[in-house]
């Protein structure tokens, strides 16, 4: 490119790239829309339409006693199947040393009059960690504690809203061990197991 070509290669972006100010936290991104919770509930944003949906509070069977903490971690996931997003919700209580953990799962699918439902499982309750998660396609997997010495990666299938847990020996389920490299080795067992 000549120097002289210079103000004839500038050009101009009009579209608003701006976000509201949206709050929350615990924000994750799938295909675009973006998730978050604020005050325990869960919002999408589409920055493209700058579209904002909150949906309805999830009225959770367990309660907190006094000395437990609540957390609330919403996920987004997409079934290509039948091409429709969903938000898969998990609701811990434990006491501050991950003791007597208590939790409940529930699937929200975005359409019209779609409400919360709630996923059952038979498998051992968990409290997820704020690091190690991932969407890939129709599964989404996270980081989680079975108790205050026991990992564990737990699956949800976005197509058949079925919850599967993974526990991590202590070795591998060690803080310091790369959360991605965990993750990788569940989908080898997940696909393993198929």
């Amino acid at each position: 490119m000549s120097s002289t070509s210079l103000d004839k290669t500038r050009f101009v972006v009009d579209q608003d790239l701006s976000l509201p100010g949206m709050g929350g936290f615990f924000l994750n991104v799938f295909r675009g829309l973006i998730c978050f919770s604020v005050r325990e509930k869960a919002c999408i944003y589409n920055p493209s339409t700058k579209r904002l949906l909150t949906l309805p509070p999830i009225k959770c069977d367990i309660i907190v006693e006094q000395g437990q903490n609540k957390d609330t971690k919403y996920y987004i996931g997409h079934d290509p199947v039948s091409d429709q997003y969903k938000i898969f919700c998990t609701i811990a209580i434990s006491s501050t040393i991950f003791a007597n953990i208590k939790s409940e799962h529930w699937v929200f699918a975005i359409e019209a009059g779609g409400s919360w439902k709630k996923v059952v499982h038979l498998e051992n309750d968990h409290a997820p960690l704020l690091r190690g998660r991932a969407i890939n396609g129709s599964v989404i997997r996270y980081m989680a504690l079975l108790d205050m010495y026991t990992c564990a990666v737990v699956s949800f299938d976005v197509r058949s809203e079925e919850l599967t847990i993974f526990p991590i020996p202590r070795l591998l389920g060690d803080v310091d061990v790369s959360m991605y490299a965990i993750i990788h080795k569940a989908n080898i067992i997940e696909y393993g197991e198929k």
